[in-house]
């Protein structure tokens, strides 16, 4: 078993924690939590937070280990799927209000480090779909710069997005 923290996700005003349960040598179960307050939506200069900018989210995944070693320093494969919300309101001129529940199946690859110590390393990046399955989010003024509608909101006619995220967790195992 291992339990790994973000590393740099304090840094952003976010909580990522990962609980791993061995299966079998070469197979995982991992159980992400994310819970997050987005400080650059917080400050920013487009006008004054209505809603706060919150996402948190909690899931599920299967970690492949090819070299069937076990909690040991390998390459790995990850199947992730995770249920959140999101949320995020300003005022500027008018009211603008983002909110959004989705299911997001990810692929991860990564290596895991785990030392004499137990202390537990952990290095990944992964790609998939944020599949809304409800969301909110009011129309902006088309001279609202790109940032805004592209990357701080969902998209408004679209049920599907594409996702990325990266990871780099501290922990330890037993």
């Amino acid at each position: 078993m291992a339990f790994g923290v973000s590393a740099t996700g304090a840094l952003l005003g976010a909580l990522d924690v990962v609980y791993q349960i061995k299966l079998r040598e070469n197979l995982l179960l991992t159980i992400p939590v994310h819970a997050s307050y987005d400080l650059v939506k917080a400050i920013a200069k487009w006008g004054t937070v209505t809603r706060s900018p919150l996402t948190f989210y909690g899931g599920l995944g299967a970690k492949y280990l090819p070299s069937n070693n076990g909690l040991n320093n390998s390459f790995y494969l990850e199947g992730r799927l995770t249920f959140g919300y999101s949320q995020f309101g300003f005022r500027h001129e008018k009211l603008y209000d983002s909110m959004a529940w989705m299911l997001t199946p990810t692929v991860r690859l990564g290596w895991d480090w785990y030392l004499a110590s137990g202390l537990y390393l952990s290095l990944g990046a992964g790609i998939g779909l944020d599949i809304y399955v409800k969301k909110k989010n009011s129309k902006l003024p088309k001279a609202t710069d790109f940032l805004h509608k592209r990357f701080f909101l969902p998209p408004r006619s679209r049920a599907v997005a594409f996702a990325m995220d990266g990871e780099f967790l501290l922990g330890y195992s037993w």
